[in-house]
């Protein structure tokens, strides 16, 4: 199986590297072609640092890092909320996305009814603070694990 995933990340790295610096090379200039490779580099090392630390041999395992190789994976995904919030901001109101699951149907019906009460600064207010709690949650992680 450490194999299976191991050419899985190979894979992955294989063509998503490769066209992050392709994109780099036809436009220079553009930030997005440089976060793009930075962005797939930082998974690409992230998901090669746990597979090793999950397969590692059991006479090996003295201090274990799966659980800093995988909240520092997940950490850029607290910037998700943030940019919800910003584009809450941008417009000056929420729109709830189209989503089918009821889960994130909630959090729309949620967010709207805070935006009816308070304003457009409620759901701001509100994913700036889930955004953040996030990053401290998994920097908890990040520093227990150590």
């Amino acid at each position: 199986m450490k194999y299976f995933f191991l050419l899985l990340w190979l894979v992955f790295t294989g063509v998503t590297v490769p066209l992050a610096a392709l994109a780099i090379y036809r436009s220079p200039a553009s930030l997005g072609a440089y976060l793009m490779l930075l962005a797939f580099s930082f998974i690409s090392l992230c998901t090669l640092r746990l597979i090793q630390e999950g397969y590692r041999p059991a006479y090996a395992r003295g201090a274990n890092r799966l659980g800093f190789w995988l909240g520092l994976l997940l950490l850029p995904l607290t910037l998700l909320p943030l940019h919800s919030a910003y584009e809450t901001w941008q417009r000056g109101a929420y729109v709830a996305s189209s989503y089918d699951g009821h889960r994130t149907r909630l959090v729309g019906v949620v967010l709207e009814m805070l935006q009816h009460w308070v304003g457009h600064w409620g759901p701001i207010f509100v994913l700036v603070f889930f955004s953040l709690s996030m990053a401290v949650l998994l920097w908890r992680v990040l520093i227990t694990s150590r």
